[in-house]
């Protein structure tokens, strides 16, 4: 088998392309000094012993504490073939629930009737009748995904939504839009952001019914379905896209920062390019500067540059509002926990290529504009960052930044500088 077999194999348990570089090297020398490992692997050197550590958590080497440091490749059946097993056992698990679905939903197929199912393309004033028609008679929900091009309608519908809801109808929306008809929405009832842009709007009423619209042209095409099987998968995704929702609070403060909203949000672009970035970096890294920060008084001046930028007077409020400019400008789900003494950042989503290679190449720091605001923000409310620990899985990027107080860093330097 070849060796880029080998690592493409191990990348579908998991293991990074460093990581199976490194496995693979220590299982062909044994026990193994860290630059005879980096020579073989052909892994930077600087790198070697983060992903040791790494593979030594999932089990597959000891890192032996000599001078200089030694690492083992420990046998891949006791935990790789323990994880196929595992693999295994899951894909027979799925086979059978398609299976099980597969009946459910023939069974389901025969009790509905072709006859129940509507379809209709017409002007805007005949669907918006037929919407309003079909909400006025729910009885439990009403749940809406709107875009932009939706929001035409749903203003439109405000008189019906207004009298349901107060009827103790349960009317929820799921946007990716800060329009002002949102905001005259909000007193009334339930209004989530999500980052996720849809072609097609749709309205699930009861469980039982399901309105599908979209714009084409000038003219809105709509369609009408009362298929339980579908309207079930709609509930079920809408499921999900609740647990990924953002309240609408955080979009509100947002939309209210008109120079903000126009210098960034609805560019939809990072301008710090991710090779600028590696550039960046590398030449700094290589100056022997302090990487963290330069970038900090970068994320400094950006922030000053945007006016206003949403700093608010508690730190953790402030890292909610920029983990959601993460979110809707490049689509990636970043948690901040801060607790005064460390940072934990957690990246999650559909990681960009450039997140992977930054955290390969040692940058403890996503390639984002969004990042270097974070830096400066740190700055600003008088705390530096330094790395103490990360982890990085597909679609996963964890940071943990020990906080330290400006104050007491200048103190520790001026001491040092007097001895």
């Amino acid at each position: 088998m070849r060796l880029q077999d080998l690592i493409e194999a191990l990348s579908k348990l998991g293991l990074s392309e460093y990581e199976s570089k490194v496995y693979i090297t220590l299982i062909k020398l044994g026990i193994s000094e860290i630059k005879e490992i980096a020579a073989h692997s052909k892994v930077p050197r600087t790198k070697i012993y983060p992903v040791l550590k790494s593979l030594e958590k999932r089990g597959l080497v000891v890192i032996i504490p000599e001078k200089p440091i030694k690492a083992k490749a420990l046998t891949p059946t006791n935990s790789l073939l323990e994880q196929i097993k595992e693999l295994e056992e899951n894909l027979i698990i799925m086979k059978n629930a398609v299976l099980e679905l597969q009946k459910i939903y023939e069974s389901s197929s025969k009790k509905i009737k072709i006859e129940e199912q509507k379809y209709w393309i017409i002007k805007d004033d005949e669907i918006i009748k037929h919407i309003n028609d079909t909400l006025a008679q729910a009885s439990k929900y009403v749940y809406f995904v709107i875009n932009n091009d939706g929001l035409e309608i749903l203003s439109k519908c405000y008189d019906v939504i207004n009298r349901i809801s107060k009827s103790g109808i349960n009317v929820k929306i799921y946007t990716n839009s800060n329009s002002l008809i949102i905001n005259k929405l909000l007193d009334l009832i339930e209004i989530k952001y999500i980052s996720n842009t849809y072609d097609s709007n749709f309205i699930l009423i009861d469980g039982k019914d399901l309105i599908v619209f979209n714009k084409n042209g000038k003219q809105f095409i709509a369609k009408h379905l009362s298929d339980l099987c579908i309207c079930n998968i709609i509930n079920h995704t809408l499921s999900q896209i609740d647990k990924q929702a953002f309240d609408s609070l955080i979009p509100l403060i947002i939309q209210q920062l008109p120079n903000f909203k126009k210098s960034f949000i609805d560019e939809h672009k990072n301008f710090i390019l991710p090779i600028f970035f590696y550039v960046l970096m590398e030449t700094i890294s290589k100056k022997g500067e302090n990487v963290y920060d330069f970038l900090a008084e970068l994320g400094r001046k950006i922030i000053n540059s945007i006016e206003p930028f949403p700093i608010l007077p508690n730190i953790q409020e402030t890292l909610d509002l920029l983990s959601y400019l993460y979110l809707i400008d490049e689509g990636i789900k970043v948690k901040f926990t801060w607790d005064g003494s460390y940072l934990l950042c957690e990246y999650s989503g559909e990681l960009p290529d450039f997140y992977k290679i930054a955290y390969e190449r040692g940058f403890s720091i996503s390639p984002s504009v969004w990042s270097i605001c974070l830096l400066g923000l740190m700055s600003i409310f008088g705390y530096y960052l330094i790395c103490e620990e990360e982890n990085f899985k597909s679609n996963y990027w964890y940071i943990k930044y020990k906080v330290i107080n400006k104050s007491v860093s200048q103190i520790t330097k001026a001491i040092k500088e007097i001895h």
